[in-house]
């Protein structure tokens, strides 16, 4: 093990820098997020509470800097924000108004074929999954049925159906689902 000293650490950052900045040269074909989702239509509430909250450029900076793994993107319907969600997410810190977003984005790409094969107790971390506690921030993706392809992701708090329609074109994969997935470490706390 190397100790640890500032002439490390500076090492460290700059090795950090030049794999990010390798990352984003290379991703030069990155879909743009909100021109995919604009054009799927039916996340025009997401969009809107992501734009106000500044994740949509974040997360498309993810995708381009990620090209490697990809993300995969659990993305509620306007359908699910009802007046009681987006009431309690206005309530939110703006702090964790993106959370809850990141909360839906996975950051690994799944394609469909991978989804339905998710086991049934694989855990898959969100963007925001905490390392230090295994419960915190993450989905349990779960296959319920790979005859009728029927799937369920299982927050902290709540479920929510994978919708037929989706959108798999590396490195972004968009699953639409049903509900808006509530981390219990922020409408819990």
């Amino acid at each position: 093990m190397v100790p640890a000293s500032p002439r490390n650490a500076l090492f460290s950052v700059y090795s950090l820098l030049l794999l990010l900045a390798t990352l984003l040269l290379a991703s030069a074909q990155a879909p743009n997020v909100t021109q995919v989702l604009t054009e799927a239509g039916n996340f025009t509430t997401f969009l809107q509470l992501a734009g106000a909250a500044n994740v949509t450029q974040a997360l498309q900076n993810f995708i381009s800097a990620a090209n490697t793994t990809g993300a995969t993107a659990f993305i509620p319907v306007n359908s699910a924000f009802t007046d009681g969600v987006v009431t309690a997410y206005k309530n939110l810190s703006a702090a964790n108004q993106s959370l809850v977003l990141y909360y839906h984005v996975i950051p690994m790409f799944y394609n469909t074929t991978d989804v339905l094969n998710i086991s049934d107790v694989s855990t898959l971390a969100t963007l925001i999954s905490n390392s230090s506690s295994s419960a915190a921030f993450r989905i349990d993706a779960v296959n319920r049925s790979s005859s009728t392809g029927v799937i369920t992701v299982y927050g902290n708090l709540n479920s929510a159906n994978v919708r037929t329609s989706n959108i798999t074109t590396f490195p972004l994969a968009v699953y639409p689902i049903d509900d808006v997935l509530l981390p219990k470490e922020i409408f819990l706390a």
